[in-house]
């Protein structure tokens, strides 16, 4: 139970750490982009002609390869873009950059202008990589402001939702020609929730308003609307006979009510997600206790962290390896080979006929007699793999293993599983698993698959709460999975004493005698060797006191991986193999201008 609650702590931990930098720093909370604005300060001046002359200094960061930057701005035939300008922000200083007619990749300190029907592109050449730089692009929007009989009013998209780009921090600043304290100038603005407007002080005689926001993702619209006394445009020739300035606040007020309606309408959704995913959180936790205390197992302590010297059962070094969890590797092939190697079904020689293994030698494993009932499915099933399909029939090259999974992995990993599945099936033949608690994983899992749904449209919608659904779910999802290949009483006791027996295996030092080398009875090596403990104490008893015909010569020389071919030849052969076998257990929109940016 406690290591389920450390679980749950755990991924509590992790999915607000998470949920905190998605909501106060979506840009660091995820990979690093190639290409991103960190700064994009725009200033607008209204002019009394109704023009709207705007320079933008943007920093771009480049993590990538880029020939240069585009910027893009939509307008309609009504009004006309002029005076297009752009330098470069280099320690303070400008650099000017040439207006080209036609620029290709490559090119550095040059920008072409593309105009379309109702787009115009600034294509700027300036080769970069890993690094920070700072444009200037100034030009004027003619006509930008309409003079109506009531009112002046400037509708401009600082940004449209076509822009792909992340901007860190976007600022407006924009000032009207004159300040005489008229009640009758209004500010509204469409876009991000977090964005502010504040009044501050202009210079000579006009009034700045002043547009920010921060963490900007990509399509979504920044504009502005600007009401003022239309005197502040007098040579505006952009003149519509007709009093508009009711009507546009009340299109204001329409729509700061509907935004106030969605505000509310998103709280209510939040608090209410909020409140659900507690009680679906809080059920699944009390049936995951529940479930718990029925599939408890009951052993005593003295059981489970007994230290065993002997063999706890006499099988196979597969079979205590799948028991215990672990996946197919070179160590649990090797263990088998000796095990049949102890029981007289096989022998390995060496092809040159010399006491030290070189980096030329080749060794062989040899059938000595047929694979017969005495053994179990899994050994059949090996035998059969072994001679018969890589090698001829009787014998087989350790060198043909290694360059049959080289050139022939699927087919390889396939004689794997199927190896897997047959010790599967004779550990289930034993009584070591337990399918009986499945039902009670399904509930576990089903109740897991709500939480976490839930749980993630809650942390959408802001609301903290859903981290303890997603934690929740992972806990039950876990413990769900766990049940549908439980180990039985039977199976948990044998698997902890398996445990038991590495802990011993770990710490025993072996004191074998030339007799003990001569005829090894005891086959504690071959199985701690399925479990990846590998006695290399025993090297320094020296070659000479093996013989090629006892199993812990070859034992040995599997332990030895000091230049040798023989345990090259095998671990090379499920090197790239056992990862494929697995484990055996807001409104508006209606502003001229607009666009965004980009690399290319």
């Amino acid at each position: 139970m406690r290591k389920y609650i450390r679980i749950l702590i755990i991924s509590v931990a992790l999915l607000f750490s998470v949920f905190v930098s998605v909501n106060f720093n979506p840009k660091k909370a995820f990979a690093k982009e190639d290409l991103y604005v960190r700064d994009w300060t725009i200033y607008a001046a209204l002019k009394e002609n109704g023009d709207l002359k705007i320079t933008e200094d943007i920093s771009y960061e480049f993590n990538e390869k880029f020939n240069g930057i585009y910027r893009y701005i939509d307008l309609n035939e009504t009004y006309s873009i002029t005076d297009i300008v752009v330098k470069e922000i280099e320690s303070g200083k400008l650099k000017n950059f040439a207006l080209k007619e036609k620029a290709k990749n490559g090119d550095e300190g040059v920008y072409t202008v593309e105009k379309k029907k109702d787009k115009t592109i600034i294509k700027i050449f300036s080769p970069s990589n890993d690094e920070v730089k700072t444009f200037r692009i100034s030009y004027i929007i003619n006509n930008a402001a309409t003079k109506y009989n009531d009112t002046g009013e400037l509708y401009y998209k600082f940004l449209d939702k076509d822009n792909e780009t992340f901007i860190e921090n976007f600022t407006v600043y924009i000032d009207l020609p004159f300040d005489d304290g008229s009640d009758r100038v209004k500010i509204f603005a469409h876009g991000p929730s977090n964005g502010t407007i504040n009044k501050i002080d202009g210079t000579y005689n006009t009034l700045r308003y002043q547009l920010k926001t921060t963490n900007v993702e990509s399509n979504t619209h920044i504009e502005t609307r600007l009401l003022f006394p239309p005197e502040y445009i007098r040579e505006s020739t952009n003149i519509v006979n007709k009093d508009r300035y009711q009507e546009i606040l009340a299109e204001e007020t329409a729509l700061q009510k509907i935004s106030e309606q969605q505000r509310i309408k998103k709280e209510f959704k939040k608090v209410l997600l909020g409140r659900i995913s507690l009680i679906i959180s809080s059920i699944s936790i009390f049936v995951f206790i529940v479930i718990w205390v029925i599939c408890r197992r009951k052993v005593e302590q003295d059981t489970v962290n007994r230290v065993y010297k002997d063999i706890p059962e006499d099988c196979t070094p597969a079979l205590a390896a799948y028991i215990t969890g672990l996946s197919i590797n070179a160590n649990i092939f090797f263990a088998t080979v000796l095990d049949l190697f102890c029981k007289g079904y096989l022998k390995i020689k060496r092809s040159k006929d010399n006491k030290e293994a070189s980096i030329n030698d080749n060794f062989i494993i040899y059938k000595t007699k047929d694979a017969d009932n005495t053994l179990l499915h899994h050994e059949r099933y090996f035998m059969t793999w072994l001679f018969n399909d890589l090698g001829d029939g009787n014998s087989v090259c350790l060198k043909d293993i290694e360059n049959y999974s080289r050139q022939s992995p699927q087919k390889f990993n396939k004689a794997m599983m199927t190896w897997k599945n047959k010790i599967k099936e004779e550990a289930f033949r034993r009584g070591y698993f337990d399918n009986s608690k499945s039902v009670h994983g399904l509930v576990l899992i089903t109740l897991s698959v709500a939480c976490i749904i839930l749980g993630f449209i809650t942390v959408i919608n802001k609301n903290i709460i859903g981290l303890f659904d997603l934690a929740a779910g992972i806990v039950l999802l876990i413990y769900g999975l766990c049940l549908f290949y439980r180990l039985s009483y039977k199976g948990y006791i044998l698997c902890r004493k398996w445990k038991g027996f590495t802990r011993y295996m770990k710490q025993l030092k072996p004191n074998l005698s030339a007799e003990d080398v001569a005829d090894p009875l005891d086959k504690s090596l071959i199985y701690a060797l399925g479990f990846g403990i590998l006695k290399k104490d025993i090297l320094s008893l020296g070659h000479d006191f093996y013989t090629e015909d006892g199993w812990l010569f070859w034992y040995v020389l599997f332990a030895d991986t000091s230049s040798n071919t023989f345990s090259e030849s095998i671990n090379n052969s499920f090197a790239d193999n056992s990862s494929y076998v697995g484990s055996f257990s807001d409104g508006g929109g209606g502003g001229i201008g607009g666009g965004g940016t980009g690399g290319f």
